[in-house]
């Protein structure tokens, strides 16, 4: 296998620099060819939850002891940083639920406090602070993750509560800022319960192009019997009328509002077997569905705007896997691991709950991850990037070609104008046709084989 290794020095405070060791090859084993970055993590990371888009990803992690400290960094797929904690201002007293949603101009941070409230903080893309924290007031709801979407005009965040109780499944709540988090409008109540047995919650929430929120809630009417429902919401806060979508299912496990302006919706069934379908934004199903994983668990999904999906499972014993599957919903290929050794930590896993997997269009995999040894040592985090690419395909333009001939030449040349005209490329993994982990005159005939050879 080609590895290269870079490394990277920080400056964690004055007179104190230490290195960052990102590792980056080819891999094949999730059934398409893709370049694996991954990055040992120094920071003490805890409470990971992670965001991304087509270009980066944002991180956000706590401080130990009890949130003491909030922080966000921004990565490229290269895993180079953007920007390194950024602290959230803010005065955190204890352990709270955060989640992050990424938009054009940034990522906005909201975080429930186990005493009770709800905030948000928005980071634009550079690092600075672009919207000050803000206080929800927000009496009572369940300590959870809060389900979160963003875009350049504002951020929706649902969350499932009670009205003056400790019942955590009586309502479901949506809350929808502007991104300047300038204005707060009320509070909207999406859902009720009907009765005393029955339980209403929240699943995701997402923003549509004509600016309206749709929330998919589910009621739990017995131990069986659950239905799913999708409502809407315009920017002014007037509610339509609740679709009960025709699904037989046991949970939904999440949902995304796609580019084409479907619902792409991933569900299992009593035998534990899991699906995805897709739906039209009036809650009309437009495919049958399709069987993503049958029988056993699975911990953990992700939907690209486009339509891929990433399914990520743990057996909570030192294993962590993962799958992929286009937007047809077949899979590149079977579960695969893609951290990389450390015999000093053998164990693998990851805190799902709190998010910390992503895929965007196109089919890149971002992964926050942890490496746990055996006999007592520090635990590390590590982020892992999986980016699909094409053998040859120098200008990046997702094709083998004529056109990468001119590129090719450059890289060959005059590396640093390849870098500057073609960035985030790695020139040495994608053209190195002989293997030896570097593009060379060594790559020259081998590369003109596969142009004359054609796809």
């Amino acid at each position: 296998m080609t590895r290269i290794t870079l490394l990277i020095a920080l400056a964690l405070s004055a007179g104190t620099t230490v290195v960052a060791q990102v590792q980056r090859d080819v891999y094949l084993d999730a059934g398409i060819p893709m370049i694996r970055s991954d990055r040992e993590v120094l920071e003490p990371w805890y409470a990971v939850v992670l965001g991304a888009d087509d270009s980066s990803a944002f991180v956000s992690w706590a401080e130990l002891p009890s949130w003491g400290q909030v922080y966000v960094s921004r990565y490229w797929p290269d895993l180079d940083a953007e920007f390194l904690n950024v602290a959230i201002p803010y005065a955190f007293q204890d352990r709270g639920y955060s989640n992050i949603a990424v938009f054009d101009g940034g990522c906005v941070i909201c975080w429930c406090r186990i005493s009770g409230e709800l905030a948000c903080a928005v980071v634009d893309t550079g690092g600075a602070i672009a919207a000050d924290p803000l206080d929800l007031e927000i009496a009572a709801r369940k300590e959870r993750f809060p389900a979160m979407s963003a875009d350049s005009a504002g951020v929706s965040i649902t969350f499932s509560g009670g009205v003056g109780n400790p019942c955590s499944t009586c309502n479901v709540f949506l809350q929808q800022l502007p991104i300047d988090l300038d204005v707060v409008p009320s509070t909207l109540t999406i859902a009720t319960r009907s009765s005393s047995t029955e339980q209403v919650a929240d699943v995701c929430v997402f923003r549509a192009s004509d600016e309206r929120t749709g929330v998919l809630f589910v009621r739990r009417h017995t131990s069986t019997s659950r239905s799913a429902y999708l409502r809407w919401v315009a920017a002014d806060g007037s509610m339509e009328p609740a679709i009960q979508l025709p699904l037989v299912f046991h949970g939904v496990r999440t949902g995304r509002l796609l580019d084409s302006n479907e619902l792409l919706l991933i569900w299992s069934d009593p035998a534990g077997s899991f699906y995805s379908g897709m739906y039209s934004m009036s809650g009309v199903p437009l495919s049958a569905p399709r069987i993503l994983h049958e029988g056993g668990s699975v911990y953990g999904f992700a939907i690209s705007p486009d339509g891929w999906i990433l399914a990520a499972d743990e057996d909570f014993q030192g294993a962590i896997r993962f799958r992929l599957f286009r937007p047809d919903g077949s899979p590149t290929g079977d579960w695969f691991d893609p951290t990389t050794p450390d015999p000093d930590r053998p164990l693998r896993t990851m805190d799902l709950s709190v998010s910390p997997i992503a895929v965007t269009r196109g089919g890149t995999i971002w992964i926050a991850w942890l490496a746990r040894p055996t006999q007592p040592l520090d635990s590390r985090w590590h982020l892992t990037s999986l980016v699909p690419f094409t053998r040859g395909d120098l200008n990046g333009d997702g094709v083998f070609n004529n056109f990468d001939i001119d590129p090719f030449v450059l890289a060959l040349t005059d590396r640093p104008a390849y870098e500057a005209l073609y960035p985030g490329i790695a020139a040495d993994l994608v053209a190195d046709y002989d293997g030896d982990g570097t593009l060379n005159n060594f790559d020259i005939d081998p590369f003109v084989a596969a142009i004359v050879a054609g796809p």
